[in-house]
């Protein structure tokens, strides 16, 4: 990429971030409900934009595209599998056990049974 290009696609960035900032935000927060994961997805739509952009992409219209990217960012959120730290179970009421050896034991013993009475 030329530093013409380098500048131009900088500048085309700088200004579709001051143009539609605010209504990428509302959108993603409207998605999310999450002020901080709604940031952070903005800062990646402007991201995978840029890097778009250096790889010599061309971008017709600059306010779909970053609207479509963003959608894209969202559904993957939502696809990514959730981890749920244990001690927010155990706060919830989540009892961990391995399980009652006693009746395991009779499980095995009836299995026992049933193979020798065939």
């Amino acid at each position: 990429m030329t530093a013409w290009k380098a500048t131009k696609s900088q500048t085309d960035l700088t200004l579709a971030y001051h143009n539609h900032q605010k209504g990428l935000t509302f959108y993603a927060f409207s998605r999310t409900q999450d002020r901080d994961l709604s940031e952070d997805l903005i800062q990646q739509t402007f991201l995978k934009t840029w890097i778009y952009l250096v790889k010599q992409g061309k971008i017709d219209l600059m306010k779909a595209f970053l609207y479509h990217v963003l959608k894209n960012l969202i559904v993957d959120q939502y696809r990514k599998p959730k981890t749920v730290s244990l001690d927010a179970l155990l706060e919830k009421g989540f009892e961990a056990r391995v399980g009652d050896p006693e009746r395991l034991v009779n499980i095995i013993d009836g299995k026992t049974a049933l193979a020798l009475i065939k």
